[in-house]
């Protein structure tokens, strides 16, 4: 409900991976020139913000990410991470008991067939966790099921060429319980921006057992880093005997030809992940739905038939991934309802959503608390990463949207590579298109916000002085150029939907915090 005349427009700036610290050395944040969010904060004040541990529904110390960012800013509440209620049902001994595993275990045992574990490796557990996967291994053995594990290679900045430690171990855990069958660099088969000649290398090692083959992953990763690859780039690499998934061609009766015929893997499948968007391309090729034609023509199909690496049963996954694949989850969603979004639209304002490729998923679901309807009045607007400021600019000056909402992602980008003269670079990018929305802002009489959604780039060195590289628990930065708009020191993310919606003059829903 409006409530009283609203400000056009109001502007939300997110900042990915652009935190708050005192210390000078190496943070990039207070060694670039940053001079617009500089202006801004001594204009208008600047506040910090939670944006890690128990403020976005994570255990104390714990560093915080994008998604999580996206969706406590975007439902104004503290979000319940996939990982916090995995780790719940783990310490509670319900995973065993969950319809989903249990579900995967049935399959394999009528099939007397493999279970294939898709399995991120990282150490800090930023998309997977090893716990979850020791856990699925450890209920595969109590239920005589063998594991192939499909490693997913995630990069450590600091340290770049490590996924041996993680792996060496691994596979000694899983002798006489299975193998690992491949491995793949993270920008492989975790792809979220629609680099299907990439997605698709994955999916042929672990589908077809169509890549090179090395004795061990030790071996794999040898000769990687002889190429100079780094962990995240690892080619997909068959490991030992795996040859691919067991398969046959058989006829497909719900096509309604009476020729349907196509390959269909007869094995199950398992994504071991706590973030969908990074596995909903590979899982798309999996079942071949939600890919573009030219995907289906080139790379799912055998001697002109369709490829289906699972039938409609074999592949499920841990979280819920988009509706459209129909992969059944043992931890559904959970949407949030009365979101910033939502209140938008109900109140019968348009709002405009920009980002790159790599954050599209971020601004068109997870900042509605993984809703995946379209708002009524709400445009998803993708462009490259160096049009996002002049696209946002261009919209602003039009006026052709009540709300427009920009993710700003470089300094994220730059704060995983570890690299502190690049995450300069990026912090003065983001500043530099921060610079131009306000200015277009301004001009038309509107509101801006600014906020990070987690820390990252403030701190590129540990505290050994080498180069460290993702998330932090530090806070985030938080300004607001209304009267109306502002928040107290030491608040969280959660807090900002509700001084947007103040702006706008229209009514909280029940549940948002503040």
């Amino acid at each position: 409900m409006v409530v009283e005349p609203r400000q056009k427009p109001v502007v939300l700036c997110l900042l990915d991976g652009l935190g708050e610290r005192d210390a000078r050395e190496g943070n990039a944040v207070q060694l670039a020139k940053a001079e617009a969010l500089a202006r801004l904060a001594e204009q208008f004040g600047k506040t910090r913000l939670l944006a890690s541990g128990e403020a976005v529904g994570l255990g104390a110390g714990k560093v915080g990410s994008g998604a999580l960012g996206y969706e406590a800013i975007g439902t104004g509440r503290t979000p319940r991470p996939h990982r916090a209620r995995i780790d719940e049902a783990i310490a509670a001994k319900k995973l065993w008991h969950n319809k989903i595993i249990e579900r995967a275990m049935w399959i394999a045992n009528d099939r007397s067939c493999r279970l294939h574990l898709f399995a991120p490796i990282s150490a800090d557990g930023a998309h997977g966790t090893l716990d979850h996967l020791r856990t699925m291994v450890r209920v595969c053995e109590a239920h005589d099921v063998k594991v192939v594990v499909h490693a997913f290679l995630e990069e450590k900045a600091a340290a770049p060429r490590s996924a041996w430690k993680l792996l060496e171990p691994l596979a000694f855990e899983l002798e006489d319980k299975g193998v690992i069958g491949t491995i793949s660099g993270q920008s492989y088969a975790m792809d979220r921006s629609g680099r299907w000649d990439r997605v698709q290398k994955a999916y042929a090692a672990i589908v077809r057992g169509e890549a090179k083959t090395k004795d061990t992953p030790y071996e794999a990763l040898q000769a990687a880093y002889q190429a100079k690859l780094t962990d995240g780039n690892v080619e997909p690499t068959r490991i030992g005997e795996y040859e691919g998934m067991v398969g046959s061609f058989m006829a497909d009766f719900a096509s309604g030809q009476s020729a349907g015929w196509s390959w269909f893997g007869e094995e199950a499948g398992l994504f071991l992940t706590h973030r969908a968007d990074r596995v909903e391309e590979l899982a798309a090729m999996m079942v071949r739905r939600g890919v573009p034609r030219e995907v289906e023509e080139e790379y799912l199909t055998d001697r002109k038939k369709p490829v289906y690496a699972f039938d409609e049963f074999g592949l499920l996954s841990l979280v819920g991934l988009d509706p459209a694949l129909e992969v059944l989850a043992a931890f559904p969603d959970e949407p949030a309802e009365g979101t910033l979004g939502e209140a938008i639209a109900a109140a019968g304002l348009t709002q405009l959503r920009i980002a790159e490729p790599d954050r599209a998923r971020h601004v068109a679901h997870v900042f509605d608390g993984g809703l995946r309807t379209r708002k009524d009045g709400a445009e998803i607007r993708v462009v490259e990463q160096a049009e996002i400021a002049e696209t946002a600019a261009r919209a602003i000056r039009e006026g052709s949207h009540d709300v427009v909402i920009v993710s700003l992602a470089a300094a994220d980008h730059a704060s995983h590579r570890g690299d502190l003269a690049a995450a300069i670079e990026a912090v003065d990018a983001v500043d530099a298109a921060v610079a131009q929305i306000a200015a277009a802002t301004e001009a038309k009489g509107g509101a801006l916000f600014v906020v990070g959604t987690h820390g990252g780039c403030e701190e590129m060195l540990d505290a050994e002085g080498k180069p460290r590289g993702g998330p932090t628990t530090n806070p985030v930065p938080f300004v607001s150029t209304h009267p109306r708009g502002k928040l107290a020191e030491g608040r969280s993310l959660a807090d900002v939907a509700k001084v947007v919606l103040d702006v706008l003059g229209i009514e909280a829903p029940s549940g948002m915090t503040r």
